[in-house]
C-alpha cells in the first residue's frame, strides 16, 4: 500500500503534466488542485526533497501559463521567484538531486 502522502505527490505530478494540455484559467484551475495536494503532502512529510521538486514545477508551469496565456508578467515573475526557492529548498536537501538542478537552469 502505498503511503498517503506519495498518493497526493502522485496525484499532485498528474494535475500539474495534465494543465500543459490546457490554457489559461483552465491549466490554473489544475494546477490549483495540484496546489492544494502539495500543501497537504508537505504538511505530512516537511522533507521530502520530491514535493519541493513538484512545488517548483507547479510554479514554474503557473508562471508560463500567466505570462503565455494571459499577459500577466508581474504575476509570472513572482511564480518564477517561487519556483527557484523550492527548486533551491530541494537541492539544500539533496545537493545532487538532477531534476532540481535541470529545472533550475533552465528558469535562469
Amino acid at each position: 500500500n502505498a503511503v498517503p502522502e506519495m498518493s497526493e505527490l502522485a496525484e499532485a505530478l498528474t494535475l500539474i503534466d495534465r494543465s500543459k494540455g490546457k490554457k489559461g484559467q483552465q491549466s490554473l484551475d489544475d494546477l490549483k488542485r495540484a496546489d492544494d495536494l502539495l500543501e497537504v503532502a508537505l504538511a505530512t512529510n516537511p522533507s521530502d526533497v520530491r514535493i519541493f521538486v513538484a512545488i517548483g514545477h507547479l510554479h514554474s508551469q503557473r508562471a508560463h501559463v500567466l505570462k503565455e496565456d494571459l499577459h500577466n508578467t508581474a504575476d509570472a515573475e513572482e511564480m518564477t521567484r517561487i519556483a527557484k526557492d523550492s527548486y533551491e529548498t530541494a537541492l539544500s536537501l539533496q545537493p545532487g538531486n538532477t531534476e532540481a538542478k535541470v529545472a533550475l537552469s533552465r528558469l535562469n
